[in-house]
């Protein structure tokens, strides 16, 4: 199975997208425009420092977020060969009732993986199709089944190496609708963040991704 791309990337001055079905592509998009715009309104002057020294996320979506898989990747801030600030997405279907909770607290090895491609292709200004190759060589780990509920709002859990999900987990209500994942390990500027969203972030809570403020 070959790993999606959208998004930008320093090699090129178009936008690129990569195995990825038109129903991601709509609903990613829009989502993506949406929260970019947002945060660019509520950070306004502030906003370019805050999204040049964002963390790399990572996310799982439950199925019904985009279409009726879930789906699993990262997302990078990046930019293109003329300075178009969008950032880069990298994704792949993990199929239908995947413990979404244990592949992103678990899968640390993938994600970090998935992490080291992506970096490769902003600083060493990587064609995607080199990208692609790259990625083709990372396994996609396999997880439990059946364990993924709906929560009916944001939790968020700071603190520690890397995001978990644990106590989330025992938070998240099966409601109706769907809910997406997002984790980021810690690093020299923050603690690592873990959450869980109604849907996809909204435009306040993708700023507060930017800026890791979430007191």
């Amino acid at each position: 199975m070959n790993y999606g791309i959208y998004g930008k990337l320093p090699a090129h001055g178009d936008f690129l997208v990569r195995n990825l079905p038109q129903t991601f592509i709509d609903v990613w998009d829009e989502w993506l425009q949406c929260v970019v715009a947002g945060s660019r309104n509520i950070l306004a002057d502030d906003w370019l420092e805050f999204y040049l020294t964002s963390s790399v996320w990572r996310f799982g979506l439950n199925a019904g977020v985009i279409d009726q898989q879930c789906w699993a990747g990262i997302l990078v801030p990046s930019v293109d060969s003329v300075g178009r600030y969008f950032p880069l997405t990298i994704a792949v279907p993990v199929g239908q009732g995947e413990n979404l909770y244990a592949l992103i607290a678990d899968g640390e090895h993938w994600f970090a993986e998935l992490q080291q491609a992506a970096i490769s292709g902003l600083q060493d200004q990587l064609a995607v199709d080199d990208l692609c190759e790259k990625l083709s060589q990372v396994a996609i780990p396999s997880c439990p089944r059946h364990c993924f509920t709906s929560a009916s709002g944001s939790q968020v859990s700071v603190g520690g190496t890397k995001p978990e999900f644990g106590s989330l987990h025992s938070m998240a209500q099966p409601v109706p609708g769907s809910a997406s994942l997002w984790g980021m390990t810690a690093n020299e500027n923050a603690p690592s963040v873990a959450f869980v969203a109604s849907g996809l972030p909204c435009p306040e809570e993708y700023t507060r991704m930017l800026t890791g403020q979430w007191s």
